[in-house]
């Protein structure tokens, strides 16, 4: 940074992270050239004071696609062929807002209509340290933390 008043905030959004963890996984489906890119991109960045992460950090809200997520984000991962991705990024400078995908826990197998959003278990499980309070979420019962 050039002075103290600088500040750079970087933001991302709509990873989808999928159940594979890399691309040797037949569930994998996230873009991993996507990934190296946006690492790439952010490593031009000096100093970066904030990031946020907003909406669908995974796909169908599965518990380990955002535990690898969160491995991307905070250290690195394995993404195939002995190679690994991740931004190492301290926790206390990201920002997670899950988006309506985070929360998507229900099974594949369900009819359609039962395929809504369940919960956030999942995500506060992969992000503790950026959990979203239960209280509060919705008045219907269609939101459950656990």
């Amino acid at each position: 940074m050039n002075s103290n008043s600088d500040f750079v905030l970087a933001h991302i959004s709509h990873l989808h992270f999928s159940q594979g963890p890399d691309q040797s996984d037949p569930n994998h489906t996230h873009s991993i050239p996507q990934l190296i890119g946006l690492q790439d991109g952010l490593a031009t960045l000096r100093d970066i004071g904030c990031l946020i992460v907003s909406g669908d950090v995974s796909n169908h809200g599965d518990r380990q696609s955002l535990v690898t997520a969160n491995g991307w984000l905070f250290r690195t991962i394995p993404i195939g062929n002995g190679q690994y991705a991740g931004l190492n990024m301290p926790s206390e400078r990201v920002r997670i807002v899950p988006g309506n995908h985070d929360a998507w826990n229900a099974k594949e197998s369900e009819h359609l209509i039962d395929r809504r959003q369940k919960s956030l278990e999942n995500y506060n499980f992969a992000f503790p340290q950026q959990q979203i309070p239960c209280k509060g979420w919705a008045t219907s019962g269609e939101f459950n933390c656990h």
